[in-house]
Order: C-alpha cells, then sequence, then structure tokens
C-alpha cells in the first residue's frame, strides 16, 4: 500500500500534506476506519505530487 496525495501546484493547501495532517484527517473522515487500517494508511504515506509534475514527468497533458 503508497499512500500519497496529488494536488495542483499552488493551491492553497499544499501545507497540508504532510503525515500529520493526515492522521489527523483520517480520524475526521466520514467512513470510519479501524485502528489497523488507519496504521497501515499512516505507515505508507509518502507525501504529496503536483499534477504539474506528473504531467512533466509523464509528457501527458490533463484536461482543464
Amino acid at each position: 500500500m503508497i499512500a500519497f496525495y496529488i494536488v495542483e501546484k499552488g493551491c492553497s493547501y499544499e501545507g497540508h500534506c504532510t503525515k500529520a495532517y493526515l492522521e489527523e484527517e483520517l480520524d475526521n473522515e466520514t467512513i470510519k476506519k479501524d485502528e489497523v487500517t488507519k496504521q497501515k494508511i499512516i505507515d505508507s504515506f509518502y507525501g504529496y505530487t503536483t499534477w504539474e509534475d506528473i504531467s512533466r514527468a509523464l509528457l501527458i497533458s490533463f484536461p482543464k
């Protein structure tokens, strides 16, 4: 399992894409997860990337 965010470059919430923020958000989600599942997600968290970085790396263009 690998967990990460994909966000738009320069969005107002890039600073929220941290492990600590993910832990907090998991507790606030509508669909509740048991502690084992939450810990697996947290342990697999690698950070974030942007759609722009993916587009550049894969030489593709996403529609707006």
